[in-house]
C-alpha cells in the first residue's frame, strides 16, 4: 500500500491509540482518524452484528455515514460472513475493501474502508492492512467486553456482599438461646421501627456493633448507609474534622475540602462507637448536631443540614461518667432516649454452647479445617470460664482451638492458655460430668428400682449443674437443658432442689 500511504507508521500509531486509556467509543473514533490520516483510507466504518434483527449496525466511523444498517441483501453482508473479506463497488462509497472482525473465533462485525486507488495491487495491499486493523479492533473490543463482564461481576459481588452484610444483622444470625438476649433483640427490633436515637450500653466485646446493625437494617433507613465512627480510635485533634468535615485551609494539612461522617450518613444512620471518648470541648457541637441535625465544617461558616439517625454505644457506665464530670448531662439525656443494655456473656452462659458451635463452623471454613465438634470437657471449660472479653474473646478462643485441632473434635488441650489455666484451677467444675457418665454406666447395669434411682441421680446432677452454670437463673438453666421453665420448676421440686 505504498501508493496509498504508510502502513507501518499507521499500524504503529494505531498501537498507541489502542494502548491508551479512555472510553471505547473515543478510542475507536481516534483509531479511524489515525488510519485516515496515515494510511489514506476514506470512509472508514465499523459495523457490529445486531443480535435483535441479525443486521449489521454502524458502531463507529471516520466521518458522518449514510448507511446505518446492512441487512442480508446488502453486498457487504457476504463479506461479514466470509473470512476472506471483500473488494468491490458499493453504491455511494465507490470501490471498498471490507474485512470481517472476529471476537474470539466468532465473526461479530466488519470493517469497511475506501482506498484512494482502485488498482488491483493497491486493493490487495489495502485488504491485508485492513485485516491487521481488524485484529487490533477485535482485541480492543474483546478487552472492553471482558472489562464490562468483570464490572458486572463486581457489581453483582458487591450486591452479594451487601446482602451478606445485611443478613449478618438479621435476628436469625445473632446467635443466642438465653431469655436475657431474647429481651435485648426484641427491644432492638421494636426500637428499629421508630426513628428515635438509640444508646447501646454493654461491656467490650458483647456485640454492640452487631446490635447497631440490627437496628439500622430493620429500620426504614435500612437501604441507606450505616456510617461507623470509632471515637476511641481517632486522636481528639482530628475527631471534629472526622465527624463534621473541614474546608481547605482550615488547619495545617487541610489541602482540600473534606466531607465528614455526619454528611456521609445523610439519609441513613451514624453509629458513634465509644462515644464517651469524645472530648468535653467537642461535646457542645455534637449536642447541637444531634438536636438540630445541622453543623458547620471546621473552618467554615456555612451551615450544613442532614437527615440521619444516631446510634451511639459505650462500654462505660454513662450515668457515672456524667456524675463525675467526664460527660455532659444534656448530651447524656439527648442520647439516652431509648437505651439498650447488652448483658455480658458470663451472665448468659446458656448462649455459650450455641456460640461455640457457630464460631467453630465459621472458623473451620475460614481455615480449611474439618472440625465438627467439641468434647464435653472442652465445652464445660468454655461454659464455666468468665469471659472478661465476652463474645469477641470467645470467638478468638474458638478459632485458636480450630487452628490447633488435629482431628474432628476440639479438646481442652486445643484451648488458649487462659482457658486451660482456668480448667486446672477449678478441677471440681468438671467433676459432675465425669460423675454423670459413671452414674449412667452403672444405671444401664441395673434393673428395676435400682435403675430408676441411678437415673434420678443422673438427672439431679444435670439439673443442679445447669442451675450452677446459669448462676441460679431458671430461664437460662431451662434453655441450657432444652426444657421449658415450667418443666424445670417441676423437676427441681421433684428432685428436691428447690
Amino acid at each position: 500500500m505504498k501508493r496509498n500511504g504508510k502502513p507501518l507508521e499507521a499500524l504503529l500509531a494505531l498501537t498507541g491509540v489502542f494502548t491508551s486509556a479512555g472510553n471505547l467509543d473515543d478510542i475507536l473514533a481516534e483509531a479511524f482518524r489515525v488510519l485516515e490520516r496515515e494510511s489514506g483510507f476514506r470512509h472508514l466504518h465499523l459495523y457490529m452484528l445486531d443480535q435483535d434483527d441479525n443486521t449489521l449496525a454502524l458502531a463507529a466511523s471516520s466521518r458522518p455515514a449514510v448507511i446505518t444498517k446492512i441487512d442480508s441483501d446488502h453486498p457487504l453482508y457476504g463479506a461479514f460472513r466470509s473470512s476472506g473479506g471483500f473488494t468491490g463497488y458499493v453504491g455511494r462509497m465507490g470501490t471498498v475493501v471490507a474485512v470481517p472482525l472476529f471476537l474470539g473465533r466468532r465473526v461479530s462485525g466488519i470493517i469497511v474502508a475506501a482506498p484512494l486507488s482502485n488498482r488491483p495491487d493497491v486493493l490487495e495491499e489495502s485488504r491485508e492492512v485492513l485485516s491487521v486493523v481488524a485484529h487490533f479492533f477485535g482485541q480492543a473490543l474483546a478487552i472492553h467486553r471482558n472489562a464490562q463482564l468483570d464490572k458486572e461481576e463486581l457489581v453483582a459481588e458487591n450486591y452479594s456482599l451487601l446482602e451478606e452484610a445485611n443478613r449478618g444483622h438479621r435476628v436469625e444470625n445473632i446467635v443466642f438461646v438465653s431469655g436475657a438476649m431474647q429481651e435485648v433483640v426484641d427491644r432492638a427490633i421494636v426500637v428499629a421501627r421508630s426513628d428515635a436515637d438509640v444508646l447501646i450500653m454493654g461491656e467490650t466485646g458483647t456485640g454492640k456493633e452487631l446490635l447497631a446493625g440490627l437496628v439500622h437494617y430493620h429500620s426504614a433507613r435500612g437501604g441507606k448507609p450505616l456510617v461507623r465512627v470509632n471515637c476511641a480510635a481517632l486522636p481528639p485533634a482530628l475527631l471534629e474534622s472526622e465527624l463534621f468535615g473541614h474546608v481547605r485551609g482550615a488547619f495545617t494539612g487541610a489541602v482540600s475540602d473534606r466531607k465528614g461522617r455526619f454528611a456521609a450518613a445523610d439519609g441513613g444512620c451514624l453509629f458513634l462507637d465509644e462515644i464517651t471518648q469524645i472530648p468535653l470541648e467537642l461535646q457542645p457541637k455534637l449536642l447541637r448536631a444531634l438536636q438540630e441535625r445541622e453543623f458547620e465544617p471546621v473552618g467554615s461558616s456555612l451551615t450544613v443540614s442532614v437527615n440521619l439517625r444516631i446510634i451511639a454505644a459505650t462500654n462505660l457506665d454513662l450515668e457515672k461518667e456524667t456524675e463525675e464530670g467526664r460527660f455532659r448531662k444534656d448530651l447524656f439525656y439527648r442520647l439516652n432516649v431509648v437505651p439498650i443494655v447488652v448483658p455480658p456473656l458470663r451472665k448468659r452462659p446458656s448462649d455459650i454452647p450455641a456460640l461455640v458451635e457457630f464460631f467453630m463452623h465459621r472458623a473451620s471454613r475460614k481455615n480449611f479445617k474439618a472440625v465438627q465438634g467439641v468434647t464435653a470437657d472442652a465445652l464445660e471449660v468454655c461454659t464455666s470460664y468468665p469471659w472478661p472479653g465476652n463474645v469477641r474473646e470467645l470467638e478468638n478462643a474458638v478459632e485458636h482451638a480450630v487452628v490447633l485441632a488435629d482431628g474432628p473434635l476440639i479438646s481442652v488441650e486445643h484451648l488458649p492458655i487462659a482457658l486451660k489455666a482456668h480448667a486446672a484451677a477449678t478441677p471440681a467444675q468438671a467433676a459432675p460430668l465425669d460423675t454423670v457418665e459413671d452414674t449412667a454406666v452403672r444405671a444401664l447395669q441395673q434393673r428395676g428400682s435400682a435403675r430408676e434411682a441411678y437415673l434420678r441421680s443422673v438427672e439431679r446432677v444435670l439439673f443442679a449443674k445447669a442451675l450452677d452454670i446459669a448462676h441460679g437463673n431458671r430461664t437460662d438453666a431451662a434453655a441450657l437443658l432444652g426444657v421449658s421453665r415450667n418443666t424445670l420448676a417441676r423437676r427441681l421440686s421433684e428432685l428436691g432442689l428447690t
